[in-house]
Formats: structure tokens, C-alpha cells, sequence
């Protein structure tokens, strides 16, 4: 009976022996053949046979699929021969499994802006950690700050774009209003757009058949003036300019008239607006009192009417040219920048300039507009206007 006991012993001891041998000898077999499967793909990364790296790399995943590295030397060798679904996938599984690494983010930026897939390019640095290698992130995000896409809409003549809207002219001489994409919105069949679009009210002032009067963007008549006007201005801040009889004034939607006693009225913006009496500018408030006297030789107005080029407005006085605030205070401010570009020309082309004065957007257009805040401008190229707009940076 002993000796029964002895012989189960040296048999259990024995089978456990053998699993152990087993387990060590796979174990063994395990990893040589993870380092031939590695051998195997550098050597054809070395002959730039990517596509058969790529699987042997894969290969050596399946026996250690935790990897990280061999995620990111599939996705590298996918990027290599071009299979972007293959590369996306292994940068998304090496993102999963390393959180706190930017190298999958930075591998798919690099991606995309060959590709000049900017936005998308931005919008994955943007979620990137930016831990391991946040300074690389920030530079090229910075690379890509100013990249910026064409719109393949053209026009013969295009205002600025104010609160996301432009005027633009067709080649036929007929005016109508495109969004910040170029599109087309308010159909151009028009004699003459008077002012800027006011996205609240759905209305802007137009001229049809010599007849003034605000429309929708359907084209549709929405406030017709009592009084047979022969200009109709921009809807800002609760008043529209307007012209009659050669006298300018001031009309609400309820087509009540104020201060028809100016040789030029401009249209209201951060509650002022210039005005021309007698040969003399000043600035008035949307109570129709003076901010100044009437002092001034010239108050620059753009092509809708506003006054202020925020932050400062322009004027002449005795042969001199200078900023005032919307207070009527001299001030030093004298560049606007949008999106931090302000527009610069060189050598009768224009472009783009940053804070710093870097030329950020080469001279190559014949006219510009300044950027809006959401980052779009009209620019004037080879004869015609068409929109460009940045691309999103954080």
C-alpha cells in the first residue's frame, strides 16, 4: 500500500515535470519565432517591400498582441505602401493602448497634411495628449495655423464677408449674397446691394428696377419704404441710412425717419456712425447726437457703410491722417488684425501678414479683404473674387 502511495507520487510529480517542460519549451518556441517574424520585416523595410513588413510585423503582433511598439511599426509600414485603412487602424489600436502617447496622433497629422487633409490634420493634434511629445505637437500645429482651402466659387466683384455673409456680383453685372462657403444664398438678379446682410432681422437692402427696399434671402420683399429712395443702406443697430431728394437720413422698420439733414450717413456699428454736413465729417450715436463736432475733413467708410475698422476709425483733419476711438479719442492703435492676420500688399500683390509682421500668406492676389473671425476672406485672383478660409487651429 505504501509502495501504491510512492508510485501516484513519482507519477504526479513526473506529469507535472513534463507540463513544465512543455510550457518553458513553447515558451521558447513562443518568442524565436517573434524574432524571426521581426527579422523577416526589417529586412524588408530595408528593401522597401513595406506591404511584407507590414505582415510580418502583424504576425509577431498576434503572438504579443499588447505591443505597442509593433502597432506602431504596422501603421508606419501601412503609410509606407499607402493603405490608409490598414495605417489608420494600427494608429487608432496603438492610440487605445498607450493613452498617454502623442506618436500615434502625430503619425496620423503627418498623414493627413501630405494628404493636404489639413482640417483633419488639426483636429487630431488637437486630440492629441501632448504629454511624451507635446512640444512636437504644438510645432506643428503651428505649421499648420495659417494653411487655408479655395472655394471654387468666382465672381466679378465681392465685398467683405461681415457676420458670416458677403456681397458678390456675377459676371452678368448682377448682385445677390454668398455664405462664408461661396454658395450663393440670395439669388443675384439685383441692380445694386445697398448694405450688409443682418443675419437677425433676415433682411438686407436692395435695389430692384430702381426700387429700394429690404428683402430675405428667399428674395422675397420684406419692408418696403414709404418714400421712393435712392439709396437704402445697411439695418444696424435699429436704423438703416437712406437717401432722398439728395438728403441722407436715418429710417427704422416701422419706416419712421430721423435727421434727414445730412449730405452722407453711414450705417451704425458698436453705436456709432459717420456723418457729412457742409463739407465737414463728425461722428454721431444712435440717439442722432454728436460724438463730435463736425470737424473733420474725411471719416473713412468701407462698402457697407461702417465707419469703425475695430479698433479704430479713421480720419482726416488739416492735412493730417489719424485713429480715433468710437469716443472720439486719438489713439495709436492702426492695424486690425482677424484670425491675427491683417492684410499687407507687396509689390502691388496681397497677401497676409501675422502680429509679428511674418508674411504668413504670400502676396499673390491683386485685392484682399481681411479675414472674418471665423476665418474666411474674399481675395481677388487672375481677375475674379472667390473665398479662402483657414483651416481650424485650436
Amino acid at each position: 500500500m505504501k509502495n501504491k502511495k510512492y508510485l501516484i507520487l513519482f507519477t504526479m510529480t513526473a506529469m507535472l515535470c513534463v507540463m513544465w517542460v512543455s510550457v518553458l519549451g513553447g515558451g521558447k518556441s513562443k518568442n524565436h519565432k517573434y524574432q524571426e517574424y521581426i527579422k523577416k520585416a526589417e529586412q524588408h523595410e530595408q528593401k522597401e517591400a513595406y506591404i511584407t513588413a507590414a505582415d510580418n510585423y502583424l504576425k509577431a503582433l498576434k503572438i504579443y498582441p499588447d505591443d505597442y511598439g509593433l502597432m506602431i511599426k504596422s501603421a508606419e509600414n501601412y503609410m509606407k505602401c499607402d493603405d490608409r485603412n490598414g495605417f489608420l487602424q494600427y494608429c487608432d489600436m496603438a492610440a487605445d493602448k498607450n493613452a498617454s502617447a502623442d506618436e500615434p496622433y502625430l503619425l496620423k497629422a503627418e498623414y493627413y497634411s501630405k494628404a493636404e487633409e489639413y482640417e483633419d490634420a488639426i483636429n487630431i493634434l488637437n486630440c492629441a495628449p501632448k504629454k511624451d511629445m507635446g512640444d512636437k505637437v504644438e510645432r506643428m500645429l503651428s505649421t499648420l495655423q495659417y494653411k487655408f482651402s479655395d472655394s471654387y466659387h468666382s465672381y466679378s466683384d465681392m465685398k467683405y464677408f461681415y457676420d458670416g455673409y458677403a456681397s458678390v456680383q456675377n459676371e452678368k453685372g448682377h448682385w445677390g449674397i454668398a455664405d462664408s462657403e461661396g454658395n450663393i444664398r440670395l439669388t443675384a438678379r439685383y441692380d445694386e446691394i445697398g448694405g450688409a446682410y443682418n443675419k437677425d432681422k433676415d433682411i438686407v437692402s436692395v435695389c430692384e428696377g430702381g426700387e429700394w427696399y429690404f428683402s430675405d434671402l428667399k428674395g422675397r420683399k420684406k419692408y418696403v419704404p414709404d418714400n421712393y429712395y435712392s439709396f437704402l443702406g445697411t439695418y444696424s443697430e435699429g436704423f438703416a441710412p437712406f437717401e432722398y431728394k439728395g438728403k441722407y437720413g436715418y429710417m427704422d422698420l416701422e419706416y419712421n425717419e430721423y435727421s434727414c439733414e445730412f449730405d452722407y450717413a453711414g450705417a451704425f456699428l458698436n453705436g456709432v456712425a459717420a456723418v457729412k454736413k457742409n463739407g465737414k465729417w463728425a461722428l454721431i450715436d444712435t440717439r442722432f447726437k454728436n460724438v463730435t463736432e463736425f470737424i473733420y475733413d474725411d471719416i473713412k467708410t468701407d462698402c457697407y457703410g461702417f465707419c469703425i475698422n475695430d479698433p479704430v476709425i479713421t480720419v482726416s483733419r488739416n492735412g493730417e491722417e489719424y485713429n480715433i476711438n468710437k469716443n472720439g479719442k486719438k489713439t495709436d492703435n492702426d492695424m486690425k488684425y482677424s484670425c491675427g492676420l491683417t492684410p499687407v500688399c507687396d509689390d502691388n500683390m496681397w497677401g497676409y501678414a501675422d502680429m509679428s509682421g511674418k508674411m504668413v500668406i504670400e502676396p499673390q492676389y491683386q485685392d484682399v479683404n481681411p479675414f472674418t473671425e471665423t476665418g474666411t476672406a474674399s481675395v481677388k485672383e487672375n481677375g475674379s473674387w472667390h473665398v479662402i478660409k483657414l483651416y481650424s487651429y485650436k
